[in-house]
Order: structure tokens, then sequence, then C-alpha cells
């Protein structure tokens, strides 16, 4: 709830005067309420009067009062349920909305006694083109206070970049577990009970929402301003951020649950094998209710193959450069074997890397070429500006 969405406030009419005369002839003053103009109509719940909060300095949040919205239902009855809606047109604006931020005044005699004129829950609707469609349900809102839609304790969950990314991070693939082993156990031991997908939810990131039609035509793409991209078990498309170069923290990606908070333990991560879209630095953040709160760093994350968080002792192993080069380091093959003779059998696992050239990923040191005509070549940091090759320890 940081960038507001404005427009033109709509609602399903007022408790006032009808809204088919025309609004410039209201005489309503918002803060001298009704003047006696003979020949003038007047509305004090005009849809207006529930966004035009003044903004004081020094505070967060604008002045609620005077000017209210009021529903136009059966003064004594009150409202059903779905009768009543407010919102605001975007005309030829069309852009998403995520989080919502609503003053409702508590009725006098509350908690005691009187009628309440607050509803505890609200459904988020967008216009399709040709009818209102359900976008999130909220309960439990409160009243006589601001209330926001923002996640509580524990209900979304970030992976954000610790390190500079020189371009736009690029993730193919992410999953988060409330498993310690992210299923790794129960999938090799074939136990059931752990979805290899990770908890569901809603993808969030941290790009700027998009227009309405803008934003579906980049889930449509392979890659780009999408984070459900990441989310969609296919490592031929990619989640791009916005942010190209991106500081430390400014890119992330995550989910967001509304029925019910997660522990997440561990997580799974695909991200480019490029140089320039991959952080080797990854923090898991939780939000709190207020702001995102780091639950785990991880460090040594490659680019390119999946890299799974935490692993546990000796579950991953492998080679470091420690000499610098002068073209990119290349491997035409690579056998790992768990006895000191590298007679027996060799070790069967998910092979991993730093990240790859295009062209060149890491499974080609692995594939058992004879000829070494497939051959890995790394992406890696250059020992200074202008070189082609590979910094000591990169």
């Amino acid at each position: 709830c940081e960038r507001e969405v404005s427009g033109v406030p709509i609602s399903s009419d007022s408790f006032g005067v009808p809204q088919s005369y025309a609004e410039e002839t209201y005489c309503y003053d918002l803060f001298q309420g009704c003047p006696s103009i003979p020949g003038c109509p007047c509305d004090p719940f005009l849809a207006r009067f529930a966004f035009d909060g003044v903004r004081l300095p020094g505070y967060p949040f604008p002045e609620p009062l005077p000017g209210i919205w009021k529903a136009p239902c059966h003064p004594f009855l009150g409202c059903e349920a779905d009768e009543a809606w407010i919102g605001i047109d975007l005309n030829d604006q069309p852009r998403a909305v995520n989080c919502i931020r609503i003053f409702q005044p508590t009725h006098e005699g509350w908690p005691d006694s009187g009628y309440p004129h607050f509803s505890p829950k609200l459904t988020l609707e967008g216009w399709t083109g040709f009818q209102w469609q359900a976008i999130a349900h909220f309960s439990d809102v409160g009243h006589g206070n601001w209330s926001d839609t923002r996640p509580k304790h524990g209900m979304a969950w970030r992976l954000s970049n610790f390190d500079r990314i020189p371009l736009s991070w690029e993730v193919y693939e992410m999953a988060f577990f409330e498993e310690e082993t992210c299923g790794n156990v129960a999938r090799f031991s074939g136990a059931p009970g752990v979805d290899p997908r990770g908890v569901g939810g809603t993808s969030i990131d941290s790009n700027p929402a998009l227009r309405f039609s803008e934003q579906e035509q980049a889930c449509r793409l392979t890659r780009g301003s999408c984070s459900s991209l990441a989310f969609d078990q296919e490592l031929v498309t990619a989640w791009v951020s916005d942010c190209s170069p991106c500081l430390q923290r400014e890119a992330w990606i995550g989910l967001l649950f509304r029925q019910k908070p997660y522990n997440v333990r561990c997580f799974r991560l695909f991200q480019s094998a490029d140089l320039l879209h991959r952080s080797e630095a990854i923090e898991l953040g939780m939000w709190d209710g207020e702001k995102w709160v780091v639950e785990r760093f991880e460090g040594g994350v490659g680019g390119g193959s999946w890299n799974y968080r935490p692993s546990d002792t000796y579950t991953a192993w492998r080679l470091l450069g420690t000499a610098e080069t002068v073209e990119p380091w290349t491997v035409a093959g690579l056998h790992l074997y768990a006895d000191q003779e590298c007679s027996g059998a060799e070790v069967d696992a998910e092979p991993i890397s730093v990240g790859s050239a295009p062209a060149y990923p890491i499974q080609n040191a692995f594939d058992f070429d004879p000829d070494g005509v497939t051959e890995w070549v790394v992406s890696c940091a250059p020992p200074r500006p202008g070189s082609t090759g590979c910094a000591q320890g990169s």
C-alpha cells in the first residue's frame, strides 16, 4: 500500500440525492455541510467523499472525516450481502490493484449497542470488459481506524538479491517449502506428501504494476515482467526484474498467501546462468505484517542449474578455479567418485555451477562425451575491466 492508484470515484449510488443529477450542481461543502441555497440539491454521501481526505504534514494517512460515502441501502435494515459497492474508474488507464486501505466509522454505542454500519468482509473485484470478476476476498476488516489488506505475519515470503546485479535479475523457476529439505528426502525415498512445486500462493514481485492489457501480454512472453513466469514449472520462461542494474535488495520475487501463514524453511531457485543477470548471494525474507524481515542469508548460489537452500553437510560438492584464466574456464568432461581410486561407481546427482555462457550449459561437462566435443564454458567475473577470462576464485 505505497503507490496509490487514482481515478474517478464510482459506487452503487449513495444514500443522498440520486446520482442522476450532475455532480457540479451538488452544493455540499466538505467543511460547511449542506448550505441553504434555493434550488440546489445536496448529497453529503457521494463516492468521491471517500477519497477526498485531507493530507496533513507529518501524518502517514489522510484525515478520513468529515466527508464520507454512505451506501444506498435500506435506512433501517441496512445492506444485504453483495448489495453495495464503491471503487474507482481508471478510464483508459487500466492498472492492477493489489492492496486496499479503508476507514470505516464505528457506530454509536459500539460495542454494547447500536446498529453497525461497517462491513467486516470485502471482495475486491475488477472489471473484465463485460462483467465484474472477484480478484481477492478479505475478512476481519476493521473499523474506527485505518485498516489495510497488507499481508499478516508470515503470509508473504520473497527472495531478494544481496549482490549488486550488473543488469536485470532473471529467475526461471523457484519454489518455497515448509520442509527443511525442499522435499528432496521424500522425493528420493519415494515417500508421499510433499508437493515438488512447493507451497502455492499468489506470485508477487518488486516490479511496478503494468497496465492491465500490458500485464496480460507480459505473462504470455517467455521472458518479461510477470512474476508468475517463475512459478509455471517451465524452465523456458523467466521473470525479469524492472531494475537494471539492480542494487542490493532492489529486485525481489515471492509468494503471497491469502488463506494462512507459512513457515518457509527451504527454497529452490533456478536463476540465469549469465553473470550479468544473476546474484550469488540471496536473502530469504518474510513479511511480519509491517516490513520485510530477513530469515536466511545464502551465499554461493549458482546460475543455470537448480540450487536448494539450505543444503545439509556434504550434500553438494564443487571444484573452484583458484587461478586466473586468460579466457573463460572451459571443461569438456568431469566425473566425481566416492572412492580415492576413481574406480567405483560415479556419484550421480544434478550438476551445478556458478553460471554458464550461452550454448555451453553445465550439463555438457557431465554428458559422458568420449570425444570431448561438448563443453561447459563458465560465465565468470573478469580479473580486470576489458578482460575475457576469469578472476581468481570466480
